[in-house]
């Protein structure tokens, strides 16, 4: 994160990809949710909706909330996914059960 938002050193987006990346493969919730951002977003690395889907599923199923919701996204847009409107409000409900404000605003618009 440090290297993400350049709090304390110089910000380098490529660094903190590979920051995330090996913390995100020993199985840390946050990174991998962080990492999947990195390839929605193309941020230190290649855009890939494949990768990011891959990281946020990850996250998701270890109960992150952000993860939750940016997989609900992946399977409303279709991004990295087939779209799936089913899956999709199954992941913002999780989200929102655990208080993302985000995933909460998508389900009232919604429902």
């Amino acid at each position: 994160m440090c290297y993400e938002l350049g709090d304390g050193i110089e910000q380098d987006d490529k660094k903190s990809f590979e920051c995330y990346k090996k913390s995100a493969e020993q199985g840390y919730d946050g990174a991998q949710c962080s990492l999947g951002m990195c390839y929605a977003e193309g941020i230190g690395v290649e855009q890939n909706d494949d990768e990011a889907f891959k990281w946020f599923e990850k996250s998701a199923e270890q109960g992150n909330a952000n993860a939750q919701f940016c997989l609900g996204m992946c399977y409303e847009l279709g991004d990295g996914i087939e779209q799936d409107d089913e899956k999709a409000l199954e992941w913002y409900k999780k989200s929102a059960e655990q208080g993302n404000e985000a995933a909460k605003k998508v389900l009232e618009e919604i429902l």
